[in-house]
């Protein structure tokens, strides 16, 4: 028996809130009903009750409230799909980790300039030190291995492209709690 009453109370809950939405769009294309009453926002009938449209017009608009002005919103327009950066196809970095800073835990990021030709190759003299990690071993460690990165080529509308481009190069102690600066 319990059970049905809350199947049942749970049926007219969905009914009041599909009443409510559709009294919403009923008030933003300006068809009210004739009567609407504010002292009784409930009325009995013979299947319960049936809440007042002007009432759940209400409850709905304060509830859909615009969002706060801390909401990140995302992009409305997307990447077109073709158009990809240079991606690095070595299996693994061939950056090695300056030892003196690998046995203190300091770890860092190194970003680099560089840019490569249409099928991908990295011109060398190209190569540039974009941000520092605040550590010169760490900066050069990035830029002497930088010659051996290798990479697909960019992509515009699906044709490869020479690009120049940031990279990133993290230098990360397998135990944690390294300085990062």
């Amino acid at each position: 028996m319990d059970a049905l009453v809350l199947l049942r109370s749970g049926a007219e809950i969905t009914a009041a809130i599909v009443a409510g939405v559709m009294a919403l769009f009923a008030a933003i294309l300006g068809i009210m009903p004739a009567r609407v009453s504010l002292r009784q926002p409930m009325v009995r009938g013979g299947r319960g009750w049936r809440p007042r449209p002007l009432i759940l017009v209400l409850v709905v608009s304060f509830s859909c409230r615009p969002s706060d002005q801390n909401t990140v919103r995302l992009p409305t327009q997307t990447a077109e799909r073709g158009d990809d950066p240079p991606v690095m196809i070595n299996s693994e970095p061939p950056v090695e980790y300056p030892a003196a800073l690998f046995e203190r835990g300091i770890e860092g990021k190194v970003l680099l300039r560089l840019y490569t030709d249409q099928a991908g190759r990295l011109v060398s003299d190209s190569t540039r030190l974009a941000e520092s990690s605040g550590y010169p071993a760490l900066d050069s460690a990035a830029l002497a291995a930088a010659p051996l990165f290798r990479f697909a080529p960019a992509l515009k509308n699906g044709v490869p492209v020479a690009a120049t481009f940031l990279q990133p190069i993290h230098f990360r102690h397998p135990q944690a709690g390294g300085t990062t600066p």
